[in-house]
C-alpha cells in the first residue's frame, strides 16, 4: 500500500539555473520546504560553472545534477533544465533563481493556483508589493515596467511582471514550450504560452531588491536591453507573423500611395512637371511594401505548418517519456 502511494504521489522538481552561485546555492536548496502529498525533488542545471557550485550544492542534498559543458546562457540552462525535469517525471516545475533573490519558502504559494486547477502557469510577480520596490533601482523599476507594458501590448494581457522568472508549470505546459533564445527565457515563454491560450497567473512574492553578487543578465543595462528587444521582435516575428510583416508592408505601400496621389493631384493642379526623383522613390516603396504584404501572407502559411510541427513534437514527447515513466 504505501509502494502504492509514493507511486499515485505527484512530483515537483525544483529546477535551479546556476553560474558561479557557490555563496549562495546551498542556502536556496537548504531552504525549499517539503509540500504535503507531494514528493519534491531539487535539479541544479549547473552552466558551467568554474567555482564550486556543484561541490556546495551537494553539501546541500540536491536531488539531481545537470551539468552544461561550458557557459551557454540563462536561455539555454533553461531549456535543458526542463527537458531534464520532463525526463524525470516531473508532474510541476518550479523555476527559481540561485542567487537568494526569491524566496524557496514561497514555493507552495506560487504552486497553490496550479493545484486547484486555477492555472496553468503562475509568476512572482515583484510589482503588486510595494515593498518590493524599496531597494529597487529607478532604472530597473522603470526598464520592467515599459517591458512589461509592451509585452501586454503585444499579448493583450494585463501582467504587472514578466520579467521574474520565479515560475511555476505544469508538465504538460512544459513540454509545449519551444525556446531559441540563450540569452534570456522570460519574455520569450511568456509571449509563447500567451498566444497558445495557457492560463497564466500572478502572485505576489517577497523579493530581495539586491541579490548577491553579480547578475548574470543586467551586468549591462543598455546590452540588456538591446538583447531584450531583439528576443521580442524575434518572437513576434515567428507567433504573428502575418501582423508583423503585414504592418510594415501595408505601411511602406500607403507612403508611397500617398506619394503617388501627391504627384497626381500636383500635375492635375498644374504644378511641378518633373517628378523623377520622387517617382523612383514611389516606385520603390510600392514595390517593397507589395514585397513585405506577400512574405506576410506566405509566414502566416508557414507559421500554420509551425503549429502542426510543434504540436507533433507536444505528441512525440508525451509518447516518450510517458513510456519511459511506466
Amino acid at each position: 500500500m504505501a509502494s502504492e502511494n509514493l507511486k499515485n504521489k505527484k512530483k515537483l522538481i525544483v529546477m535551479i539555473p546556476a553560474y558561479n552561485e557557490e555563496k549562495t546555492i546551498g542556502q536556496v536548496i537548504k531552504n525549499i520546504p517539503k509540500i504535503k502529498g507531494i514528493e519534491v525533488e531539487t535539479l541544479l542545471v549547473d552552466d558551467g560553472s568554474t567555482d564550486n557550485t556543484i561541490k556546495e550544492a551537494k553539501k546541500a542534498g540536491v536531488t539531481y545534477i545537470l551539468k552544461l559543458p561550458e557557459n551557454r546562457g540563462l536561455g539555454v540552462a533553461f531549456k535543458k533544465g526542463l527537458e531534464k525535469a520532463i525526463e524525470l517525471n516531473a508532474d510541476y516545475i518550479v523555476n527559481i533563481d540561485a542567487d537568494t533573490q526569491f524566496n524557496p519558502k514561497d514555493i507552495p504559494k506560487l504552486l497553490k493556483p496550479i493545484l486547484k486547477n486555477e492555472a496553468d502557469v503562475v509568476i512572482c510577480t515583484r510589482f503588486k508589493d510595494k515593498d518590493n520596490l524599496k531597494d529597487m533601482s529607478l532604472i530597473k523599476n522603470i526598464g520592467n515596467r515599459i517591458f512589461t507594458t509592451l509585452i501586454n501590448f503585444l499579448t493583450n494581457s494585463n501582467f504587472t511582471d514578466t520579467q521574474c522568472g520565479f515560475r511555476a508549470y505544469t508538465r504538460d505546459v512544459a513540454m509545449r514550450m519551444n525556446l531559441f533564445s540563450r540569452f534570456s527565457y522570460t519574455q520569450e515563454s511568456i509571449i509563447d504560452l500567451t498566444f497558445k491560450n495557457y492560463r497564466i497567473r500572478e502572485v505576489s512574492c517577497k523579493v530581495k531588491a539586491k541579490r548577491e553578487g553579480k547578475s548574470r543578465l543586467v551586468s549591462s543595462i543598455p546590452m540588456y536591453t538591446i538583447k531584450s528587444i531583439i528576443i521580442l521582435v524575434r518572437t513576434i516575428r515567428d507567433q504573428k507573423p502575418l501582423l508583423f510583416f503585414g504592418v510594415i508592408g501595408v505601411t511602406i505601400t500607403l507612403i508611397g500611395f500617398i506619394l503617388g496621389l501627391y504627384m497626381v493631384i500636383n500635375r492635375l493642379l498644374g504644378g511641378v512637371t518633373t517628378y523623377e526623383p520622387l517617382i523612383a522613390i514611389t516606385v520603390l516603396l510600392l514595390t517593397i511594401g507589395f514585397l513585405l504584404i506577400i512574405l506576410a501572407l506566405i509566414s502566416d502559411m508557414l507559421g500554420r505548418q509551425r503549429r502542426l510541427i510543434e504540436e507533433q513534437n507536444y505528441l512525440l514527447k508525451r509518447m516518450v517519456y510517458d513510456r519511459e515513466s511506466k
